[in-house]
């Protein structure tokens, strides 16, 4: 009897792996389909603007990039525009500019490192907006081309571990009650 018990349990338990292992096909497969997308020149074709006069510049993401997971937004800006009491917001918006989400105010850096996975899994819309301050109240401003963030895979992952480690509980359980 106990051998009959324990074949149904090696079954379950393959069926488990199973389960576990198209799980994790799945998610760890691309689900970025480039046609949802409709290309990236068509993200390019929506620019938003670009510094006509040069003084700030977003240099990272240029536009039209697909990101993930923490990235670093980089900018630049003329030196003579720069003093010692010079400031910077950065803003986020993932609906092209209708709603911005204030990322950082008062940064005294060109840089501002941003963890994209604590916003929307998925956005095509996406434009950053940087405003700096200086000392004689000058402010300048400049969006960002329109890029993508895509944390879906990233996201998927620990989706993919979590039904392992239930599915991993149940044939624990499962195999402990039949000996």
């Amino acid at each position: 009897m106990k051998t009959r018990q324990w074949l149904v349990m090696r079954k379950i338990a393959y069926f488990g792996i199973l389960i576990t292992i198209l799980i994790m096909i799945h998610t760890i497969s691309p689900l970025v389909d480039q046609n949802e997308y409709q290309s990236i020149q068509e993200i390019e074709k929506r620019t938003l603007s670009v510094s006509i006069d040069n003084r700030l510049n977003i240099t990272d993401p240029s536009g039209g990039e697909i990101i993930s997971g923490v990235i670093t937004i980089e900018w630049t800006i003329l030196e003579e525009l720069i003093d010692s009491s010079t400031s910077y917001q950065v803003h986020y918006s993932p609906d092209w500019g209708s709603n911005w989400i204030i990322l950082s105010i008062m940064i005294f850096e060109t840089t501002y490192i941003w963890n994209t996975t604590l916003y929307e899994d998925y956005c095509k819309d996406c434009i950053l907006r940087i405003s700096a301050q200086n000392k004689l109240f000058e402010i300048f401003s400049i969006l960002s081309n329109t890029f993508i963030i895509d944390n879906r895979k990233i996201n998927g992952l620990n989706e993919v571990f979590t039904y392992a480690i239930i599915i991993g509980i149940f044939i624990l359980l499962g195999s402990s009650l039949f000996q």
